[in-house]
């Protein structure tokens, strides 16, 4: 792993990130206390007790001014009593002006709205409402904004979450980006690619981590490689021994072919046949081992563009030859299918060949078999259903694992549970898949084959 020189522990970035945020707080604080004395400053905001004052400084005038002359008092929201509580004038709602007179009567100097200034002069009380709040000194933005205090507030909140937004983006990407690199390594672990170097990350805790996935890392590696060098000594073996035992096997069946050439009585012919049938079935088990190496070994595919109508065509003629011993009734179903396809048409032919060999095996004497062909969703679907007894459970799960060989009444002697096996493998190294269920049709086995087109 390479070598950082500076680190840190997850917490002193944590410690970082409190403090960054506490700086950051108060600094938004100092600023809009600053702005909001620059607005009293400029006069653009008034301060809280601003109108209390004024209306003090004019009190002795608006006792003096006669009754009707409201000049002086126009610039306020103020009501005119009798000395019997009868509103006289006023510019305040005459609800609230009753509510007013009512407070007054029980000695309270205001509400949780307003403030009261209260004159008495030589024909009526004038009362003089305010607020003890900092305002606007332009009508316009005392209309249409709510009071500087509440401006301030909002202002202050939306800054606030701003900052947070700001500081948990800057230190999420700064703990991502070390996340990274332990995703990278974790996808490379994944796809066992296990040969790559290893970044170090700034985090004490994260290298902690990377540290015990490079030693899995390492320790997969060397169990893989030895895992590997084990399956490919067994397919040289198995090959080695195929090769090795078809010699003597070629000697056995010569030897017995020209036996049956002699004159034998029916006990020596008989005798006779029953090794040609032991060589035949000997040379079938090799065959076998042979087909299960080159699909474990992943042959090298040869795509090219196949005519898929001559494509089926060909099938269901070795199909239709296939299934004469048992006499079943071969249906061809073609829907909406493509002129054309890419594969690879031996291992493609081989895999749909095993499905309908395994459903011919299985199927009883006059039954049906059916091989339809579909295009659903960009993909091809060669689909084999026969009318045998069906699938079981336990066989759909396991039914495409090297040599399973499943429920006894499904087997014969000639199966030897690989067909769905290689079926599956040469599909998949065209990208498709196989799903095995029961035929809704003929209540048998159904086998699915899809391939992209």
């Amino acid at each position: 792993m390479e070598k950082v020189k500076k680190q840190v522990n997850l917490r002193k970035i944590f410690i970082r990130y409190i403090f960054a945020f506490s700086i950051g707080t108060i600094a938004l604080v100092a600023f809009l206390l600053i702005l909001f004395q620059i607005g009293i400053n400029t006069e653009i905001i008034l301060p809280a007790n601003y109108y209390e004052k004024q209306i003090e400084s004019q009190r002795n005038a608006i006792v003096r001014a006669e009754q009707g002359d409201d000049l002086i008092l126009k610039q306020y929201k103020y009501v005119m009593y009798d000395f019997s509580g009868k509103i006289i004038q006023g510019n305040i709602n005459k609800n609230y002006a009753g509510q007013i007179w009512d407070n007054i009567q029980n000695n309270e100097i205001g509400d949780g709205k307003y403030h009261y200034a209260i004159m008495k002069r030589n024909k009526d009380i004038c009362v003089v409402v305010y607020t003890l709040h900092a305002n606007y000194k332009n009508p316009f933005l005392q209309k249409y904004l709510p009071n500087p205090e509440v401006c301030l507030l909002v202002l202050f909140i939306l800054l606030f979450v701003a900052e947070v937004l700001f500081l948990s983006r800057y230190f999420g990407k700064s703990l991502s980006k070390e996340m990274q690199i332990l995703k990278k390594v974790t996808d490379k672990i994944q796809m066992e690619d296990l040969d790559f170097p290893v970044e170090q990350s700034k985090i004490i805790e994260v290298n902690e981590i990377l540290n015990s996935l490079v030693k899995m890392k390492d320790e997969l590696n060397d169990s893989l490689r030895k895992q590997w060098d084990m399956e490919t000594n067994r397919r040289e073996q198995i090959a080695a021994l195929a090769h090795d035992i078809k010699t003597p096997l070629t000697i056995l069946r010569g030897n017995a072919e020209l036996l049956n050439e002699l004159m034998l009585d029916s006990n020596q012919g008989k005798y006779n046949e029953y090794i040609l049938k032991s060589v035949d079935e000997m040379e079938m088990y090799m065959k076998s081992l042979l087909d299960i190496t080159k699909c474990e070994e992943g042959i090298a595919l040869q795509f090219k563009q196949i005519d898929l109508q001559n494509f089926i065509h060909n099938i269901m003629e070795e199909s239709a030859i296939c299934a004469l011993d048992k006499q079943l009734n071969l249906i061809k179903m073609v829907k909406g299918i493509p002129n054309f396809i890419y594969a690879d048409e031996a291992t493609l032919k081989r895999a749909i060949m095993n499905v309908i060999m395994n459903a011919i095996e299985y199927s009883p004497v006059n039954g049906d078999l059916i091989f339809s062909i579909e295009t659903i969703d960009g993909k091809v679907r060669f689909i084999v259903e026969d009318s045998g007894r069906g699938f079981t459970k336990e066989e759909m799960n396991s039914a495409t694992e090297q040599f399973y060989r499943g429920d006894r009444s499904r087997n014969s002697k000639n199966h030897h549970g690989i067909g769905l096996y290689i079926a599956k493998n040469f599909v998949k190294q065209h990208g498709g898949n196989i799903f095995l269920s029961n035929s809704e049709k003929l209540f048998g086995a159904k086998v699915v084959l899809e391939i992209s087109i």
